[in-house]
């Protein structure tokens, strides 16, 4: 019972961690089209 828990847990935690990663991800790439935004809208 007890290695079952922790292998759950385990996977649980594995998964946050690439989620974790993921929204990393999305939120580099929001700021990085926010900033091309503002760029582009000082140029235009």
């Amino acid at each position: 019972m007890e290695k079952k828990t922790i292998k759950a847990i385990k996977i649980m935690r594995d998964n946050l961690h690439k989620d974790l990663i993921q929204l990393e991800k999305e939120m580099k790439q929001k700021q990085k089209d926010l900033f091309n935004a503002n760029r582009f809208h000082k140029t235009a």
